[in-house]
């Protein structure tokens, strides 16, 4: 994964919330998510994910996406953007309106 950046972030979502409304977002690389406690909705081109805990998603990050919790409690998960350059356009579209987010480092492949 030549000129390659990961950026993980621990996000802890209340509940009814969001990335953004219905405000779906689209970039480059991929997302890898993994649900730490509760559950947390994705939508990846007009498709409904329910993620529970313990589950994984990866997903090509160029299909149109949102994130959110419509559940009475708060979700918490990783969520580990791969972007092919040095751009924070993706991180910068991810949290418009963030909830609760961590940036829990930074790793550099290639």
């Amino acid at each position: 994964m030549p000129s390659q950046q990961l950026e993980p972030f621990l996000i802890s979502l209340d509940p009814r919330a969001g990335s953004g409304g219905e405000r779906q977002v689209v970039h480059s690389g991929h997302e890898f998510v993994y649900c730490l406690k509760e559950k947390v909705e994705y939508v990846i081109d007009g498709k409904t994910y329910l993620l529970e805990t313990g589950d994984i998603l990866i997903f090509e990050a160029t299909l149109p996406h949102l994130w959110r919790n419509p559940f009475d409690t708060q979700a918490k998960f990783m969520l580990v953007l791969q972007i092919a350059n040095e751009s924070r356009v993706s991180v910068q579209q991810h949290f418009l309106d963030h909830p609760t987010v961590r940036h829990i480092g930074k790793h550099r492949a290639g």
